[in-house]
């Protein structure tokens, strides 16, 4: 198999790299087809491949700056003077996170390809975010029609009393019907959408796993 560090090659039995001194835990890391095969271009099924790790980083920084809920808490008890409490006590904290993509490229043919450990990762991700966000659509979108039966309600009562259409009664279906078409039209053109893309990844690692290994 091949450290996904360096990409040298390394025996199946190895604990870590001795070209870059990887632990034993990114050695195992690497999928179970490179074991037993050894990779190849999907492409020209060369074996003379170069590979390149990629790690991104990004940071997030929570608390800090003014408090709300301590200026209104000290309004409560101390007065105006209380909302001076909000800047009290107040510590920010910074996380930084890191992600790793390999990218494998033929030195012959010139094809670039993932490693199948971060199309799996892909996958995964594309998975919740279309078992999560399109539900969130819909519901967004129902919500938006709470107030539409009492405003037919409106419109048939006016009509009923006074024989005129009521058009206060009508602006507000209209108000709360364009948002929820919006919303559910949006949802089912995200999950299309993220469909398409798991389709892809699907066959792109069904491609890798098919031709990107030999004996």
């Amino acid at each position: 198999m091949f450290c996904r560090k360096c990409g040298k090659e390394i025996f199946d039995n190895s604990e870590y790299c001795e070209e870059c001194r990887s632990s034993s835990q990114s050695v195992a890391q690497m999928d179970n087809n490179a074991t037993s095969h050894k990779k190849c271009c999907p492409k020209c099924k060369s074996r003379n491949l170069q590979i390149v790790t990629n790690t991104e980083f990004s940071s997030q920084t929570k608390g800090g700056g003014y408090s709300t809920g301590k200026g209104c808490c000290g309004y409560i008890l101390l007065g105006p003077l209380g909302l001076l409490c909000g800047g009290l006590g107040s510590k920010s904290k910074t996380t930084v996170t890191s992600k790793s993509t390999t990218t494998w490229t033929c030195l012959d043919c010139g094809n670039k390809f993932r490693d199948i450990a971060d199309i799996e990762k892909d996958i995964e991700s594309t998975l919740r975010t279309a078992k999560i966000f399109p539900i969130l659509l819909y519901i967004l979108g129902a919500l938006t029609l709470i107030s539409v039966p009492m405003e037919i309600f409106s419109l048939i009562q006016s009509l009923a009393l006074w024989g005129g259409i009521d058009s206060r009664a009508i602006a507000g279906i209209l108000l709360s019907a364009i948002p929820a078409a919006i919303c559910i039209v949006g949802a089912i053109v995200v999950k299309r959408n993220l469909n398409n893309r798991l389709y892809a990844l699907y066959e792109e690692k069904k491609d890798i796993e098919k031709n990107g290994y030999t004996d």
